[in-house]
Formats: structure tokens, C-alpha cells, sequence
């Protein structure tokens, strides 16, 4: 072998940010059984991702873990919603500037009115209609819910923050660590998915945006995303899309080599995890229904936060069939062309 094709390999240690996590992996009882049903529905709609991306990354997984304690039918909503991530990831990812733009506007359209006929013919327009229905069906019609709404609002900011990062990333824009982590609190798509917690609990717009549980939420917000860049930095180096990743913002503003820079992502991860289990005693207090109801939110963002770190690893897509050991060993190795 010349050596210009030579390939080195090197192992580097993650993080164990999340050793005193309190949640445990929990997997929704319904799982292999919302896991056919939401597959069925997307075969269904003709879509063009290969049949070995679908489960490489197995969608279904992801929700089942995320909301292991919430009813079937709004967890049916999740798997949609993380098949839905699927396709429009990766569309963008190789699309031009008029496809994202096109994409962006029937997202926009289709939720706004399900029965809009702008993204009839559109792949994505047709999935984004089933969520808008589904989410609608959820909200049973109570005049009182907004986490409806939150999740239209939360999804069109998702759509357009995933147009920047596009655009960034044609131009090699690279982002400092906490101006990155402003635009991946929306491309990291936790928004929407965190959104769906909210059904069914009925908590007023002065309980969710109440100072502390409001950062307890947007912490679960950058631990998703950092828990998402981390594991998925060596398939997006591979494939040459790891410039939209905290641990490539790490490097270029600390002038950090890839070990360096991941230790320094797990100091910042632990002050984050340190901050969230603080201001669980400081949660508001209101009557014994919503105080309820809002440990049931609580729950589901440490949930989430498991679910994400093990469903990264028990999945194919970014350490193929050895992600079992990464998440008992904390290592990982990255192969780089000399």
C-alpha cells in the first residue's frame, strides 16, 4: 500500500459525562409493535432512503427509549417525528439551496394547514402531514392547550436553523462553542421532540417558561446535542460533514487536538449535568395536578438524555456493529487517511 493511501487508526476515550445520571435506559413496553407500525408507514409513502439507512438508524428505538413511560399513541407520534428527522437530514444534507428552501416552505405550509395541498406531491410535505394530524388528534381539542402550538413554532425554527446550517456549511463557516451551540439548539431537532412531552399534561405557558424550568430544558437541549456531536463525530468525519459539531468548535477555538477537545466536552457537559440536578429543588410549586404533571415532564427530559446516549450506541449508524462497546468501554477508534 502507497502511502498516500495508508490508513492510521487511532482510539480516543468519550466522556462518561453521564455517570450520575439518575434515569436509567427504560424501553417503552409497546416497542416492537410501534417499531411495525411506524416502519409500515413510511415504506408506505415511497420514500427514497435506502432500506439499510432506515435501520441503521431505527428510529422507533430512539422514541421508545425517549418516552418509555407515555401513552402509546403519543409515543406513535415520536417514532413519525424521528422518521421525519431521518428523511429531511438526510435530503438537506445533499440538496441545493432552492431544494431546502422548497423543503422549509412545505414544513411551513403543511402545518399551518394539514389540508393544504402545497406538499401533496412533496415526500416530505406527505410525512409532515401525518405529525401535524397525529399532533392534532393528541390535543383532543382542548382550548387550553398550547403544546401544540409549541410544536408548530418549535418545528418551523427547526426547519430554518437546518437552511443556516447549510448554508454555513457550503461556505466552511466554523462557529465558536457558544455561538454553535445557539444555532444547534435548533438544528439539533430537540425542540419539537421535547414539544411532545408536553401533550397531555396540560402545563401552563407560566409553568414551562418558569425560570427554572426553563433551564432545565434548554440544558436538556445542548446535553442532546452534545451527546448527538460526540457520537456522531466519527461517521461525520468520515463523510466529511463534521464541520457543523461541537467537537470540531472545541478544536478550532481552543486550538485543541480531537482527545483534548473531547475531554474538554465532558468538563463542560458534567457543569451542565452538576446544574440540572441542582435545580431539581427548585422546581415551582402550584396545586397537586400540575405539580404532578410536571414531574411526568422532568422525567421525560432525563429520559430523553438516556435515551439519546444509548440509542446512539445500540444503533448501526455511527459505530456499525460495535456501539455496544463504545457504551460499555467509553472508547471509540477513528480511522483517517494519511
Amino acid at each position: 500500500m502507497s502511502p498516500a493511501m495508508d490508513i492510521s487508526v487511532q482510539h480516543f476515550k468519550l466522556p462518561d459525562y453521564l455517570a450520575k445520571w439518575p434515569w436509567s435506559r427504560t424501553l417503552h413496553p409497546n416497542y416492537d409493535e410501534l417499531r411495525g407500525e411506524s416502519a409500515s408507514w413510511i415504506a408506505s409513502l415511497h420514500g427514497y432512503l435506502p432500506q439499510k439507512t432506515l435501520d441503521n438508524y431505527n428510529p422507533c428505538l430512539l422514541a421508545c427509549l425517549a418516552y418509555p413511560q407515555r401513552k402509546k399513541e403519543l409515543v406513535r407520534l415520536g417514532c413519525d417525528l424521528m422518521y421525519f428527522y431521518l428523511v429531511y437530514d438526510e435530503s438537506t444534507d445533499v440538496a441545493d439551496d432552492e431544494e431546502i428552501t422548497r423543503a422549509e416552505d412545505v414544513v411551513r405550509k403543511v402545518l399551518a394547514d394539514p389540508l393544504s395541498l402545497s406538499g401533496s406531491k412533496h415526500f416530505i410535505g406527505k410525512v409532515v402531514k401525518r405529525l401535524r394530524e397525529q399532533a392534532g388528534d393528541l390535543v383532543d381539542f382542548k382550548a387550553s392547550s398550547n403544546c401544540l402550538d409549541h410544536f408548530i413554532a418549535n418545528m418551523n425554527a427547526y426547519t430554518k436553523a437546518i437552511g443556516q446550517e447549510a448554508e454555513e456549511r457550503k461556505n466552511k463557516h466554523l462557529r465558536g462553542v457558544e455561538d454553535y451551540l445557539l444555532l444547534r439548539r435548533d438544528t439539533g431537532a430537540a425542540r419539537p421532540a421535547l414539544a411532545l412531552l408536553e401533550f397531555g399534561l396540560e402545563l401552563p405557558d407560566s409553568v414551562l417558561y418558569h425560570p427554572v424550568v426553563a433551564e432545565l430544558t434548554d440544558i436538556t437541549i445542548v446535553l442532546l446535542a452534545i451527546g448527538n456531536d460526540m457520537h456522531s463525530y466519527a461517521y461525520e468525519h468520515a463523510s466529511g460533514l463534521d464541520g457543523h459539531n461541537i467537537v470540531t468548535a472545541i478544536m478550532h477555538e481552543h486550538k485543541l487536538d480531537l482527545q483534548d477537545a473531547l475531554d474538554w466536552l465532558g468538563v463542560y457537559a458534567e457543569a451542565r449535568v452538576h446544574r440540572f440536578l441542582e435545580l431539581m429543588s427548585h422546581l415551582p410549586s402550584c396545586d397537586s395536578m400540575t405539580d404532578s404533571n410536571l414531574k411526568i415532564y422532568i422525567d421525560g427530559l432525563g429520559y430523553w438524555v438516556r435515551g439519546n446516549d444509548n440509542w446512539s450506541c445500540e444503533i448501526r449508524r455511527y459505530y456499525g456493529s460495535g456501539g455496544l462497546d463504545v457504551l460499555k468501554t467509553k472508547s471509540f477508534t477513528l480511522k483517517s487517511s494519511k
